[in-house]
């Protein structure tokens, strides 16, 4: 096989989860519009300040090693 092979079948992989999660996320939204994203958007917002808070701790203990 050859790499120009392997990064369309990535990239066919990757766009059929992206058309699958898209329908399923349309198909929840349109289910329950405000409750499912205000849910989804909190939720993101929270895991997000949550890598934001490792990433502090990784370099506050780097500073320590050094």
């Amino acid at each position: 096989m050859s790499s120009g092979q392997i990064s369309t079948a990535f990239h066919y992989s990757m766009s059929v989860g992206q058309r699958m999660y898209s329908i399923h996320y349309l198909m929840e939204t349109s289910l329950q519009p405000l409750k499912r994203t205000d849910v989804f958007s909190r939720s993101y917002r929270r895991t997000k300040e949550q890598r934001n808070g490792e990433q502090e701790k990784t370099e506050e203990g780097r500073k320590k090693k050094e």
